[in-house]
């Protein structure tokens, strides 16, 4: 159970790079996370980086808003060995990534 919630955190964090990429302010950006986003679009083709929906950008701020720092929260759960407060989306998302 554990390292299922690290590895989702780890996803996380490299979907932080790659769908939040355009929120970072070009003054504090790095390098790294523009050439992640552009080899991700280049190998993967996904439509929602080439030809993004109207409602693209609204989930790029619920993923930052609510996404990220309920991961982070959850792996300090799964780390303290509290799966108790880890929701039950977490459990379900880990069952289907198996």
């Amino acid at each position: 159970m554990f390292a299922e919630g690290v590895q989702h955190v780890q996803l996380t964090n490299v979907s932080a790079g790659v769908d939040l990429a355009p929120l970072y302010p070009a003054s504090i950006k790095p390098e790294f996370i523009t050439t992640l986003r552009e080899w991700y679009i280049t190998t993967y083709a996904d439509r929602f980086f080439t030809h993004p929906p109207a409602w693209f950008n609204l989930y790029m701020y619920m993923e930052l808003v609510y996404h990220v720092p309920l991961s982070v929260w959850a792996i300090g759960a799964l780390i303290r060995g509290n799966v108790v407060c880890v929701p039950i989306a977490y459990f379900v998302l880990i069952h289907f990534l198996r």
